[in-house]
């Protein structure tokens, strides 16, 4: 988690921003879901599985926050959990 923002407090801020945090998710189109991954975390194969399990992106806590900033929903390609995950290995 970004060490600004804990748990609830994003929680806070999505609800405040029109977002939803759900428990469910029957019924809902994979392209409206984004499961929100730790920055902290390096396990690129979690990450994976979420993706296929879910059938949705997954994402940094930094598309949340830039999405908000920006006052629209950013693109992910920049913010995929996979991604940052290959990057931070790397080093």
């Amino acid at each position: 988690m970004n060490p600004y923002f804990d748990y609830k407090q994003l929680i806070d801020l999505v609800k405040l921003c029109g977002g939803e945090i759900l428990s469910c998710y029957d019924n809902l189109s994979p392209e409206k879901l984004f499961i929100i991954f730790s920055k902290h975390s390096k396990s690129i194969d979690e990450s994976r599985n979420m993706e296929k399990v879910y059938k949705c992106e997954v994402v940094t806590i930094e598309w949340v926050l830039d999405s908000i900033s920006e006052y629209t929903i950013l693109p992910t390609d920049e913010y995929k959990a996979v991604k940052l995950a290959n990057s931070i290995l790397e080093e």
